[in-house]
């Protein structure tokens, strides 16, 4: 059993970038000893350890998205029937009583999850679903080792780059994406598009001062000469090329994406 959307023009989290929304996407097979502490610790190993990518949308209500893998809807009933705290709905779904956490099998490979309203997630991102990223973004993000989309947010989240949140409210949308080589060397490629060239020349000068730190802060060594040409700033919008970025950044980039969620 594998995702409904393997081998598919579309991408399951393609659904959650509507207004307002956080959307974090992880390919949990590419960096599995950045993932694989983390599905340890989470209490949640026997679904974790299952998926092949986890999605989700994050904004002020809550968050929901899904786990994509080997998950045969038995197995799934079968894993929640036996956590703690989970109680079957008549619809079919699950739910916690305690954290109010919502969770089913929407389709053989797909377990929708959902901190508010499971029937709502899934009408939304799987019976009903419409797509609010752009192909070519969604197309990016699912290649894309760890991947981040927002359109419009309306809450400050951090994003593991330190950026102001006067700056994060400023963004219309943007994308950013940690992509891993065959040699397992990561590299930061992102586009944000901000309301006005002002916004976009602040974050230009945020992120740069930042992510030069964070070389220093691991240790890592780099030319200046080479990096400058990398940030690139075309009137309201800062796209960042191919940015090398370390294991210890990717680390921390990966940690935020969970945190709060397992």
């Amino acid at each position: 059993t594998t995702s409904p959307f393997k081998g598919s023009d579309d991408t399951y989290s393609s659904a959650l970038g509507e207004e307002g929304n956080y959307v974090v996407s992880v390919d949990m097979t590419k960096a599995p000893e950045l993932t694989g502490p983390i599905v340890e610790e989470s209490g949640q190993k026997a679904i974790l350890e299952r998926a092949e990518r986890i999605s989700v949308a994050i904004n002020g209500e809550g968050f929901y998205g899904a786990f994509e893998g080997n998950y045969p809807g038995w197995l799934v009933n079968a894993a929640l029937s036996s956590s703690d705290g989970f109680k079957r709905m008549p619809e079919g779904y699950f739910r916690n009583e305690s954290t109010g956490l919502e969770a089913g099998s929407a389709a053989p490979g797909l377990v929708v999850f959902s901190s508010t309203d499971y029937r709502e997630a899934l009408r939304k991102t799987w019976t009903e679903r419409v797509s609010f990223i752009p192909k070519e973004v969604a197309d990016k993000m699912d290649g894309a080792y760890l991947s981040f989309y927002i359109n419009r947010p309306q809450t400050a989240m951090d994003l593991g780059t330190a950026l102001p949140s006067a700056l994060i409210l400023q963004t219309e949308t943007a994308h950013y994406l940690i992509n891993r080589d065959s040699e397992g060397n990561f590299t930061l490629d992102a586009s944000f598009a901000m309301k006005d060239e002002k916004t976009a020349r602040s974050l230009n000068t945020v992120f740069r001062t930042e992510y030069i730190s964070a070389l220093r802060r691991e240790n890592a060594s780099f030319d200046l000469a080479d990096l400058r040409p990398r940030f690139v700033l075309e009137g309201a919008t800062l796209s960042l090329l191919d940015l090398p970025i370390t294991a210890g950044m990717a680390e921390n980039y990966t940690r935020m994406a969970f945190e709060g969620l397992l």
